[in-house]
């Protein structure tokens, strides 16, 4: 599942070495990106609701009997959000903002430099007056311990939008019994695949292969 402002195109790259490696691929649009209707990007909640359908979609039509995630930041966001996270085996989450207010601090402060950054309260408390969506529904970082599959978060050791330590600490609040992380190296807010494909491939392939055969056998 693709970010902010992308379409499902960037994930082909991700889509190809997965079925080379005998895995199916299922790639959408959220809402307002790419061929999907819709006039306003909700930061991950209204964008939970289209994960849901896709993947309601893709087991009523193939009939899997497990499926994983691959979602990079607003689609990482995305599978966690909502009432209740993605009903899926297995999670592969990449470059995910801890909560609404960080993300957006951090942008200030990349845009306009730290002596701008103490608006960010401002900008951060229009999106429930603008958009009805209080802001404690935005926090990944309180969401992510409901999930128990096994977990493999991803993180760029530059990202400036997403830091590494809001990374670590994303990771240290996951409860799930098989977790992993790595922090990609030299790596800012970026397509992972393409900052460090052979790495990516076989460290994603590793962790699909027995993240799945670990919700197998339970």
């Amino acid at each position: 599942m693709h970010g902010s402002g992308q379409n499902r195109a960037i994930m082909v790259p991700r889509a190809r070495f997965l079925y080379e490696a005998g895995y199916s691929v299922f790639l959408f649009d959220f809402r307002a990106h790419g061929e999907s209707d819709g006039r306003f990007r909700t930061f991950g909640i209204g964008e939970h609701e289209d994960a849901e359908a896709a993947m309601a979609l893709l087991k009523r039509e193939t009939g899997v009997l497990q499926t994983a995630v691959i979602g990079f930041s607003l689609g990482g966001a995305a599978s966690i959000l909502g009432d209740a996270p993605l009903d899926t085996d297995a999670f592969i989450l990449e470059a995910v903002f801890p909560s609404i207010e960080a993300a957006v601090a951090n942008r200030i402060q990349l845009r306009l430099g730290s002596f701008l950054s103490w608006t960010h309260p401002l900008l951060s408390y229009q999106i429930p007056l603008r958009m009805g969506i209080p802001l404690n529904h935005l926090r990944p970082i309180e969401k992510i311990g409901r999930i128990s599959q096994p977990i493999f978060l991803i993180a760029g050791a530059n990202d400036q939008r997403t830091t590494a330590q809001e990374s670590r600490t994303l990771f240290q609040a996951i409860t799930a019994k098989t977790k992993q992380f790595w922090l990609v190296p030299e790596a800012n807010h970026t397509n992972f695949h393409a900052a460090a494909k052979l790495v990516y491939e076989q460290k994603v392939l590793d962790f699909l292969n027995k993240a799945l055969e670990e919700t197998r056998l339970e």
